[in-house]
């Protein structure tokens, strides 16, 4: 008897629910929402130690990669500078064995290593240290902005609690989904 009165008490609220859902007119919204890609750290750090910058870059911190990059090219650029190193052409002709003449071309890599000073040579060794320095502290940061950019992304992700029931003699299958605000 039980049973059936509480059978009779939901068909009620059913049959209720949908003639009052019948009187109202539903209106389809649309909802966009931004697609999340979440970024890979090792793809990350991979693209930072092939180019400098590359993976932060690839991480949308634009500003940063090229902070980066124009940093350890700086350093670099400044190093080379210092020890006087530089390219000198030399251009000479050559006679074949037709009698023809060639204009050759040689260019050859100069550094005045030999001639500087102690001050000096200690600048140009720092400058180098700095700039492998900053490379590699520019994988680590790649791969950390990645991570944490994957990281905030998706932690909606982390919130949502699934549960999922099934009862042997039941037919029914009963999912709850929740979520943290």
């Amino acid at each position: 008897m039980k049973r059936k009165v509480s059978l009779i008490v939901m068909m009620l609220l059913l049959y209720s629910s949908v003639l009052l859902s019948s009187s109202f007119e539903v209106i389809p919204t649309k909802v966009e929402q931004p697609i999340i890609v979440p970024k890979d750290p090792i793809i990350a750090g991979l693209l930072s130690a092939q180019y400098t910058g590359l993976g932060q870059i690839y991480c949308r911190k634009y500003v940063r990669g090229i902070t980066f990059f124009m940093s350890e090219l700086g350093s670099f650029a400044l190093a080379s500078a210092i020890a006087g190193m530089g390219i000198k052409e030399y251009s000479y002709m050559v006679i074949d064995n037709n009698g023809e003449e060639h204009r050759l071309t040689r260019y050859e890599i100069i550094s005045k290593w030999d001639e500087l000073s102690g001050i000096s040579k200690t600048g140009v060794v720092s400058l180098v240290i700095t700039g492998i320095g900053i490379h590699i502290w520019n994988v680590i940061d790649a791969y950390q902005i990645a991570y944490m950019y994957s990281w905030d992304r998706l932690s909606w992700i982390r919130a949502i609690d699934i549960q999922i029931s099934y009862k042997y003699d039941s037919p029914l299958l009963k999912v709850a989904v929740s979520k943290d605000f």
